[in-house]
């Protein structure tokens, strides 16, 4: 049964392929005005891991993706499937966008399908390919099915979501973690971790632009997030709520970005009403129900071109969960990186510390009690993508 769920995925990657043989993005003819796309990347990956005791360094197949994009002047469609391997070629794969968009008009959109749930400043954060430990939270690059309304001029946005459920467990190892985006999951031990399910998310994200010169402008907004939860141990239904104001600054080439807000989860769980288990990327893992988090980063991006080198941006991103129960260690995470092209090829190399950090060397409870007497844990990661 598992090598014919790992073919659907490797026939997947065919037109993938193909695709990629011309150097870019496909343009298919349609007819009208619409303009449709077929693109995506193929990507590999180093690292060099401080903390590990064996294969401390590595450069291996990351994954493949592929992307189809449609646009005209009143319809959009966006689509996004990923083949990864984790042991083997495409042992884990995952749809992470599809949805159709409805161009109210020039200000006005109504998008329905798999999207990127608006919260906080944007889909990322900041400009990280790791991403910082928000995305382990389930609060940045959220991707759930539903639908959104969204209005957006040059001064200002207002998003508001519904999402029934979450993004679903595709193909992969584990029993409810074969996921992109970090969401509540069942555990795979019952004994040290939880099985809650998400529903009726209600998302919502408020943003201004003040511009001081042409120079100069800053952005500051809230977002609140409001889902109903279902205790699949015992039935009973709790809530989660969280909240964050946000503001960036962006001068010439320089830009600055702060996040900051809180989570409250209810899980209606008497053994552990502190935990609950979140899962993504075949890996299952234990959160702190209640915690202030925070994100900051600082970036240049360098307006010339050097060649074929473009887009060249270095950045600092520091992210931290302070957690609020009593005895539970703060996790923190502190990228420098940068990231660029050159010709086809997309680049970043990002050197971090992770602390309490589950994914920079520490375990599945990091996120969770984690250890007060935690060390800093290093890794290097290098991506390297030929994109079309």
């Amino acid at each position: 049964m598992k090598q014919k769920q790992r073919l659907l995925p490797l026939l997947g990657c065919l037109p993938l392929w193909l695709a990629s043989q011309n150097g870019y993005a496909v343009e298919v003819a349609v007819d009208g005005p619409g303009k449709l796309e077929i693109g995506g990347a193929i990507r590999a990956k180093y690292q060099y891991k401080d903390f590990a005791q064996t294969d401390k360094s590595k450069l291996e197949f990351a994954d493949s993706k592929l992307v189809v994009n449609y646009s005209s002047p009143t319809w959009l469609a966006y689509a996004d499937y990923r083949c990864y391997r984790t042991e083997e070629l495409c042992d884990l794969s995952m749809l992470v966008d599809a949805w159709v968009g409805y161009q109210l008009d020039p200000v006005q959109q109504v998008s329905v399908g798999m999207m990127p749930v608006p919260f906080g400043p944007a889909q990322y954060w900041g400009s990280t390919y790791y991403e910082g430990t928000a995305y382990n939270l389930g609060l940045e690059d959220t991707h759930n099915p539903g639908i959104k309304y969204q209005y957006k001029t040059s001064a200002n946005e207002l998003s508001l979501g519904f999402y029934p459920h979450d993004g679903g467990n595709y193909v992969g190892q584990t029993n409810d973690a074969s996921r992109f985006s970090a969401n509540l999951a069942q555990a795979d031990d019952p004994d040290n971790g939880t099985h809650i399910e998400e529903k009726n998310m209600l998302v919502g994200r408020a943003s201004h632009r003040f511009v001081q010169s042409e120079e100069l402008n800053h952005t500051l907004g809230v977002s609140y997030w409001h889902s109903t939860l279902k205790n699949q141990q015992n039935g009973q239904s709790g809530n989660r709520d969280a909240w964050n104001v946000f503001g960036s600054s962006n001068w010439n080439q320089w830009n600055a970005t702060l996040v900051a807000g809180q989570h409250r989860l209810d899980n209606k769980n008497m053994q552990m009403p502190d935990i609950s288990t979140f899962g993504a990327f075949d890996y299952s893992y234990n959160l702190a129900n209640d915690y202030d988090y925070y994100s900051a980063e600082l970036s240049y991006h360098w307006p010339e071109s050097y060649g074929k080198f473009s887009n060249i941006k270095p950045y600092l991103n520091y992210s931290a969960m302070d957690k609020q129960p009593k005895g539970f260690a703060t996790s923190q995470r502190l990228i420098s990186g940068i990231g660029f092209n050159y010709g086809p090829m997309g680049i970043f190399a990002e050197y971090m510390i992770g602390k309490n950090d589950a994914m920079v060397g520490d375990d599945a409870s990091s996120y969770a009690q984690g250890r007060q007497d935690a060390d800093w844990k290093k890794l290097l990661y290098i991506s390297i993508g030929y994109y079309f």
